[in-house]
């Protein structure tokens, strides 16, 4: 999947009402060093399009920050980044879902 092809509107240069955006340096990070395995799989992956397969898999996070959001729930400053990584790591690798507190479900 391009950027264009997840926000069009976004990509034209057209104003787009955006509900929220990740801020913090935890969820940055993650999302960093999750970027950097999903591409590093496509280009091992040789010819198959892995980019689009594991990147569709995070149409199902709840982007938003929030205490009750186990997506999305880090401590503050760098060393926050090990649990919002982790959560996201297995949604994309593992099909595992951020379920409750003690633990993930897998994918249905």
């Amino acid at each position: 999947m391009l950027v264009a092809d997840a926000c069009h509107v976004a990509w034209n240069n057209h104003p787009a009402e955006i509900e929220y955006r990740i801020k913090d340096l935890a969820g940055v990070a993650s999302l960093a060093k999750l970027g950097k395995d999903i591409i590093t799989s496509h280009i091992e992956s040789q010819g198959t399009d892995k980019l689009s397969e594991l990147t569709a898999k995070l149409s199902a996070v709840d982007w938003e920050k929030r205490e009750d959001n186990l997506w999305m729930r880090s401590q503050a400053g760098f060393a926050g980044q090990k649990e919002p990584y982790e959560v996201l790591y297995n949604l994309v690798y593992s099909d595992r879902y951020a379920d409750d507190q003690e633990g993930m479900r897998e994918a249905a």
